[in-house]
């Protein structure tokens, strides 16, 4: 079970670039968690209770289950482990979707907006730029596996707003 969750469905076990695997599997899997929550009509201040539950469970799962797991590899962060991509992504989606969810009924816009988050996280959890490296580079436990992807997920969607907004 623990592997199941730390590698997010063994999308995480992809021979190249299993964070970027990872961030898709997280992309379905949001939208259709988003889409359930749309067709049932659920208010959207529900909707980020159930998110911010779902990423606190994720975030302290990674955190003490990580090191164990990447052990049996010798190292602390084993690619495998896309945990931390999860959380990271669906921050940047999330962030994105409570300023712009009325704009959800056009399929370009929810597109672009997908598309924007995706490539954001993508890029600065792979260049660590600013602060972030330094997240990855000093915190070498599983708070430091969680927390520098949490970083680049708010600041993938925030930027992702301000994107959206000059579209």
């Amino acid at each position: 079970m623990r592997e199941i969750l730390l590698t997010f469905f063994y999308s995480g076990k992809a021979k190249k670039a299993p964070g970027t695997f990872g961030s898709l599997a997280t992309i379905l899997f949001w939208i259709i968690i988003t889409s359930i929550f749309a067709k049932l009509e659920i208010a959207l201040f529900i909707q980020n209770i159930f998110w911010i539950i779902f990423l606190t469970l994720a975030f302290f799962y990674g955190m003490l289950n990580s090191e164990g797991y990447a052990a049996k590899f010798g190292e602390i962060d084993h690619p495998s482990i896309v945990l931390d991509e999860v959380v990271g992504q669906i921050i940047a989606l999330q962030i994105g979707f409570i300023f712009y969810y009325k704009n959800y009924f056009s399929l370009k816009f929810a597109s672009l907006h997908i598309l924007i988050a995706f490539v954001l996280f993508r890029f600065l959890d792979i260049k660590k730029p600013l602060f972030i490296g330094y997240f990855d580079r000093n915190l070498k436990n599983g708070f430091g596996v969680m927390f520098d992807d949490l970083v680049s997920g708010i600041i993938a969607g925030i930027a992702t707003i301000f994107i959206l907004g000059s579209i």
